[in-house]
């Protein structure tokens, strides 16, 4: 009976699992992000992320952009074991925290005033996240955090 209980409160991520997360969110205005991971241990992954944004500002007739780009790592904490250890079925659901880092590029351009500008440098972040799967390959995924909060498909393998 133990057995049959403990594979019903599944930990949902684990050392050598392989996530591709594809999104659209919000940064510098609407954009994409995708991410690939990788469990290194049971509950920590780390991997790779980069995201564009765009957003257009049509201010007293001038047409005001901004371009953000980022590309860099992140890891994750999953809270799967803990949440399971308390009795919470998780066999299905991913949450998870981590941290990103990188780098930033942010073009500016006002067209009415004739100003373009690119401001480069070093991006850190951060994010809640939590994972859906539909079924053992495909899930759905929202994240809440800095440079981008995103909703978008997952592929897990």
């Amino acid at each position: 009976m133990f057995f049959v209980k403990s594979s019903l409160f599944a930990q949902a991520f684990m050392k050598d699992t392989k996530t591709i997360n594809l999104g659209l969110g919000l940064g510098y205005g609407l954009g994409i992000l995708g991410s690939a991971e990788v469990g290194v241990a049971n509950d920590i992954s780390a991997g790779v992320v980069g995201g564009f944004s765009r957003k257009s500002y049509g201010v007293l007739g001038s047409n005001i952009g901004v371009t953000y780009i980022v590309a860099g790592v992140r890891g994750s904490y999953h809270f799967g074991r803990i949440l399971s250890d308390a009795g919470v079925n998780v066999d299905k659901f991913d949450p998870y925290a981590g941290v990103t880092g990188g780098f930033r590029s942010v073009n500016y351009d006002d067209s009415w005033r004739g100003y373009s500008g690119v401001k480069s440098g070093v991006m850190l972040g951060g994010y809640l996240g939590l994972r859906y799967q539909v079924n053992d390959n495909l899930g759905i995924m929202a994240e809440g955090g800095t440079p981008f909060s995103t909703i978008g498909i997952t592929f897990k393998r």
